[in-house]
């Protein structure tokens, strides 16, 4: 992320025939971009990655931190990053035309445990300490349905 907000329009610009988000915010490339990679960490979280992979969530989301302009923007990405979604007639991966590329827990995720999880986010995005990133990934993966049974 060492390209700073240039990453995010860059991204957007390769994936744009591909993915699209309802939200309004989502036309700009620095929050379509940035919905993409919090989408994929999203979905990793929801056990696309294994479990030691998933130790390394709290530094990427500092680095995510870090890339974005102010924290508005990177809060915006996090919203983005659970609306992305495949657009229909496209394919990518094992994903449907159609779903989330969050995954199945954000596909199922009801307004109120999104406004939830957004408020908790926005919480610990707001204190300023580096335990926020450790905290915030243990957010995530909440959203995610937990930790895994027999994982490490």
């Amino acid at each position: 992320f060492k390209l700073g907000p240039s990453i995010f329009a860059d991204i957007a610009g390769i994936f744009r025939h591909q993915f699209d988000a309802s939200l309004e915010k989502a036309n700009d490339p620095l929050f379509l971009g940035g919905g993409i990679i919090a989408s994929a960490l999203y979905r990793g979280s929801s056990g696309a990655l294994p479990p030691w992979a998933i130790e390394s969530l709290p530094g990427i989301l500092r680095s995510l931190f870090s890339a974005c302009p102010c924290m508005d923007s990177f809060l915006t990405i996090l919203i983005v990053g659970t609306d992305v979604k495949l657009r229909d007639g496209c394919t990518f991966g094992c994903i449907q035309p159609g779903k989330r590329l969050a995954g199945y827990y954000y596909d199922s995720m009801k307004p109120r445990k999104k406004d939830e999880f957004m408020q908790k986010i926005s919480e610990l995005c707001g204190r300023d300490d580096n335990d926020k990133w450790r905290k915030l990934k243990v957010q995530i993966k909440a959203c995610c349905g937990g930790k895994k049974k027999g994982t490490d």
